[in-house]
């Protein structure tokens, strides 16, 4: 398995096993599941409420060049998706 923690729960890869001296003392091998859990909780501390809400929002380039093509319609819905991101999120 080439997924390795250490004793911070910092997840490590080697795709050699060979190169496991360069690994900080006390690193033990996990699963794949271990290693999605760690990297998850390791994600979700690192998450502020701006990022989160930031990653709501639509891609610019793709915005501008929908809502300058789209109809009445596709306009008033891009307004209704960013007002309730607005609304859900207030202050970020």
């Amino acid at each position: 398995m080439p997924n390795y923690k250490d004793l911070q729960n910092n997840v490590h890869f080697l795709d050699d096993a060979q190169y496991f001296y360069l690994l900080p003392d006390g690193c033990v091998s996990i699963t794949d599941e271990e290693t999605q859990i760690l990297q998850e909780a390791y994600k979700a501390s690192i998450t502020t409420p701006a990022m989160e809400r930031a990653a709501l929002y639509p891609n610019m380039q793709l915005f501008l060049e929908q809502y300058v093509v789209g109809t009445q319609q596709q306009k008033q819905a891009f307004i209704d998706h960013i007002k309730a991101i607005i609304t859900a999120h207030p202050g970020c």
